[in-house]
């Protein structure tokens, strides 16, 4: 059921091959969780116009997935650390300066939250 929302700089995602970067964050979802990586579902979101601190040459990444309710926040806090690691050795592998990478986990509520 997982949602993922990969928001970037442009730049960003012009340099990536989304396929394979989904697929593993899928891996990390399904194995830390847990979830099945059939219920996960990403998608990516480039921003043209953006500001990151005070100077236009800053990059960034925003990750927020959207799970539901009941995991501890230690298993939050792991799946966490683990994207995050995997999102600097991208950037890393990139030789990218200057990117601001922040990850959010959220919990759906019951009230807004519908399958057909």
């Amino acid at each position: 059921m997982p949602h993922l929302i990969f928001e970037c700089s442009e730049e960003i995602k012009l340099k990536l091959s989304f396929e394979s970067i989904f697929l593993e964050l899928h891996s990390i979802l399904s194995d830390f969780l847990p979830t099945q990586i059939s219920s996960c579902k990403s998608r990516v979101l480039p921003y043209r116009e953006y500001l990151v601190g005070e100077t236009a040459n800053n990059l960034f990444i925003h990750v927020t997935i959207k799970i539901l309710p009941g995991r501890t926040a230690d298993v939050k806090d792991m799946v966490g650390k683990k994207i995050l690691k995997f999102l600097e050795k991208i950037v890393n592998d990139l030789y990218l300066n200057s990117v601001s990478i922040s990850i959010e986990i959220v919990d759906l509520t019951d009230h807004y939250y519908k399958v057909l």
